[in-house]
């Protein structure tokens, strides 16, 4: 394994482990205000959220797998830079925003005059975009002889850019009641 997939991994693992804790704890320390993380998100919507969780998680693995141990992370992409710089910094951004998310939203649920919304909704864009520059990367290192692999990880970056992109950064802002 080269010293580049190795730090991919080690983002991963670092970036995943502080975002599922981070909704760990959230949910451990916080059990009275997790029902408000819906905020206005209609009853009706909410099947469609969770429901959309499943494919975006279980897609996460087939664009990692692909973007860590098949792709050719060598090549320049717009402007010249490596491929694998722009996936390391894609995934630190959106494992980053995401970790933060439960915590900040949690800490300006419980006291909304923080001001902490603009950064609770620059985090979700953030990450939307990230997952969308995943996306990017996918196409643009598609190997010329382009099987399952391929496909399932350009499945799997659709389906997490529509969760984090569309759903996250977008539809749920604009329905939680803020400031």
């Amino acid at each position: 394994m080269s010293s580049l997939q190795k730090l991919l991994v080690a983002i991963n693992a670092i970036g995943g482990t502080a975002v599922l804790g981070s909704y760990a704890a959230g949910f451990l320390n916080h059990p009275d205000d997790v029902g408000r993380l819906w905020g206005g998100v209609p009853e009706a919507w909410r099947a469609l959220y969770t429901t959309a969780m499943f494919p975006a998680a279980l897609g996460y693995f087939p664009m990692t797998f692909f973007l860590i141990f098949r792709a050719d992370l060598s090549r320049k992409l717009v402007g010249g830079v490596s491929a694998g710089a722009c996936v390391a910094i894609l995934y630190t951004v959106a494992l980053g925003m995401a970790a933060a998310w439960m915590p900040l939203t949690l800490a300006w649920l419980v006291e909304p005059a923080t001001g902490l919304w603009p950064a609770i909704h620059l985090g979700l864009i953030a990450t939307g975009l990230a997952a969308l520059g995943l996306v990017g990367c996918i196409i643009a290192l598609r190997p010329a002889e382009f099987g399952a692999t391929w496909w399932l990880a350009l499945l799997g970056s659709l389906f997490f850019t529509f969760q984090t992109g569309v759903l996250d950064a977008l539809i749920w802002p604009a329905l939680v009641p803020h400031p």
